[in-house]
């Protein structure tokens, strides 16, 4: 259960980034406001010829841009109560199974129920299965336990990305760019030059270096090179030239799209790969062996040998090492011990003795090799000792 518990840093952590997200957002948008009036007031004290009217309505606009304020911080406490009651429940359900040996049998049961609908939930977000994730998370009353809100706002970035338009992705860097420039992300940069790539190919030259003057000069210092290939294209275009046919190609547009899913996670420390994958290759991880690249030698009770899902998500991981190796008979997935010891036919294969057995009694003592073809008697059977 310990081990279990050490993969769920995300599941606190998102709600912690909502909760610091949040804040910086009010901060911000209180700082600019207050700022404004600041500025708006001292003008104010400097302006001659001002009438009590003028002053008196110029006042009340004043207090209404404050009661806007206040609405506004309202709506910002609002959701961070909201959060840090999403955070106090997930922090209490992982507590209830702190322990195996403390834990109820009836907790330890809800909490793997609830894992494996997260699991399930995480997996569908992050394949674009919307629709079917709302439901589970409805059907399974799990809304405090996933973030479906963070997936959802993601897609609707996504979704813009694809029509080619940079406007809410520039947007939402906006948002969180103290963040992103802590990350070192270089997506609203990656943004700009799209835009401005966009112009060039719609022959709009003029508008394309007002862009470039406005937006590029602040990136010049750590991407001068990529500014230069991009404003070469004012020059070239749209030719047959590799470097044009690179840098005005449709398929930078997905480049972004991946760019900006992983800056978004990374931003709410949701791990790069889904989780149900990262569970999957840790239980497999222990259960891979040479044989399972070996066609030839696959069980059908084994996981990894019986699925070719299994095989792909194994492809990267290492040998696992055992230091107490067991034999298995091929012909029943069973191990081979004291108990059901290894029997070998005249031809040198091995198989379980309960196998090769049970094999008689359906074919009149005769027992027939699954890997040569064979046909042998019981009594041709020599018992294998192994030191």
């Amino acid at each position: 259960m310990n081990a279990d518990i050490s993969v769920e840093h995300p599941f606190i952590r998102v709600p912690y980034e909502c909760i610091l997200q949040t804040f910086r957002v009010g901060k911000k948008t209180v700082e600019k406001e207050i700022s404004s009036l600041y500025t708006q007031l001292n003008g104010l004290k400097t302006k001659k010829g001002i009438s009590k009217d003028q002053l008196l309505n110029t006042l009340d606009g004043y207090l209404r841009k404050i009661e806007a304020l206040k609405i506004k911080l309202n709506e910002y406490r609002d959701e961070e109560l909201k959060l840090y009651a999403k955070l106090n429940k997930r922090l209490t359900h992982l507590k209830k199974v702190e322990s195996s040996a403390t834990a109820e049998k009836s907790n330890q049961i809800n909490y793997h129920r609830i894992r494996l609908d997260r699991i399930i939930v995480d997996y569908l977000l992050r394949q674009g299965f919307y629709e079917c994730a709302t439901q589970l998370v409805d059907e399974s009353n799990i809304e405090d336990f996933v973030d479906i809100d963070i997936f959802l706002t993601a897609n609707k970035i996504v979704l813009s990305l694809e029509a080619r338009s940079c406007t809410e992705a520039l947007a939402w860097c906006a948002t969180n760019k103290s963040k992103l420039t802590k990350n070192k992300s270089n997506l609203e940069f990656k943004l700009r030059i799209q835009e401005f790539l966009e112009l060039v190919k719609q022959n709009m030259y003029q508008e394309a270096i007002g862009y470039a003057k406005k937006y590029f000069p602040i990136y010049s210092e750590e991407h001068l090179h990529e500014i230069q290939e991009a404003m070469l294209m004012l020059a070239i275009g749209k030719t047959s030239l590799d470097k044009a046919q690179t840098m005005m190609s449709d398929d930078r547009w997905n480049d972004l799209i991946e760019l900006f899913k992983f800056e978004n996670f990374q931003l709410y420390s949701f791990t790069a790969e889904p989780m149900m994958n990262i569970i999957l290759q840790s239980g497999l991880a222990v259960m891979k062996t040479q044989l399972c690249e070996d066609t030839d030698m696959h069980l059908d009770e084994c996981p990894i040998c019986s699925t070719d899902e299994f095989q792909k998500i194994i492809e990267d991981l290492p040998y696992a090492h055992n230091q107490h190796s067991s034999l298995v008979c091929h012909i029943s997935g069973e191990i081979m011990d004291e108990h059901n010891p290894p029997n070998m036919l005249p031809n040198g294969y091995a198989y379980s003795e309960r196998a090769l057995l049970e094999m008689a009694g359906k074919d009149d003592g005769n027992i027939t090799c699954p890997q040569t073809g064979e046909v042998y008697k019981v009594k041709e059977l020599r018992k294998v000792y192994i030191c």
